[in-house]
């Protein structure tokens, strides 16, 4: 009968549910620009940043349409970081895909740098899972 108290124990707690808990604008003069995203259980916060600055006619940033407010208080459920340019190949637009899944539906945030092949911006992305730093 205690193991069966204790499996059910263990089990409420590995099904724990994560909310965030608040959104975080970052935007540091020549440094950074981004979100981090705080959750209830800190372990499972997300980080998504570029470097923000310019070198010459280079256009960067973050872009979302989501109304990040309304997320505040949903159920975290899983991030995809997608980087749409992985090859070396020239390209004027790059564009890096973060997807939060959360119990509200998908908040979309793309980190783009859109220059002339000869100005690169970094990025930066933290999740539970992994920290990169790679170029736009």
């Amino acid at each position: 009968m205690k193991k069966n108290s204790i499996y059910n124990l263990f089990n409420k707690h590995s099904t724990m549910t994560i909310t965030i808990k608040n959104i975080l604008s970052i935007n540091s003069k020549y440094e950074w620009q981004g979100y981090e995203f705080i959750m209830s259980d800190p372990t499972k916060n997300i980080t998504c940043k570029i470097s923000n600055s310019a070198n010459c006619c280079e256009r960067f940033g973050v872009y979302t349409e989501c109304r990040l407010a309304e997320f505040l208080g949903a159920e975290y459920q899983s991030v995809n970081i997608t980087n749409r340019n992985p090859t070396d190949e020239f390209d004027y637009m790059r564009i890096v895909d973060i997807e939060i899944q959360t119990n509200r539906g998908t908040i979309l945030l793309q980190l783009y740098n859109e220059h002339n092949g000869y100005y690169p911006h970094d990025f930066f992305t933290q999740t539970e899972h992994s920290t990169k730093i790679e170029s736009l």
